[in-house]
């Protein structure tokens, strides 16, 4: 979901036809925060990235306990380590933390995923950089 239609209808453009994709619009703050109020079921992933994060990081919160989730991806949690530690304390999940330069930014942020314990993680294919040289180093184990 967005509040700035014209990201959102940038956005809106990149995903046209990608079906397992809904994307939302909301102007107003608490239409914002409250989406997942409406929805009645649950997410694998759930994504805290835009404004009001702390109070969107409770309505998932909540959201979770009453059904269900397995991921919570929050992006730059390192502005804001109270919501960080909420989720932390209330989730009960693994924390993950990566610290870095982001791919539009000239300056190093962190990104917090947070996963249930219950998941299990399995490659199903090699491990390559999307847009990347595909190769294999020649003194790579056998």
């Amino acid at each position: 979901m967005e509040h700035d239609k014209s990201w959102y209808e940038q956005i809106l453009k990149k995903i046209d036809g990608i079906h397992k994709i809904k994307y939302f619009l909301f102007e107003d703050a608490e239409d914002y925060i409250n989406f997942l109020t409406q929805q009645k079921r649950s997410f694998d992933i759930y994504v805290i990235d835009g404004r009001l994060r702390g109070e969107c990081a409770k309505t998932v919160l909540k959201h979770i306990n009453q059904y269900g989730g397995k991921i919570v991806i929050f992006d730059n949690s390192d502005w804001y380590p109270n919501a960080i530690r909420y989720l932390r304390q209330n989730l009960g999940w693994i924390q993950v933390d990566f610290h870095g330069f982001g791919p539009i930014a000239d300056f190093t942020t962190t990104t917090t995923i947070f996963f249930d314990k219950s998941i299990i993680l399995k490659y199903q294919t090699n491990l390559f950089s999307m847009f990347n040289i595909k190769q294999i180093a020649e003194d790579d184990l056998s």
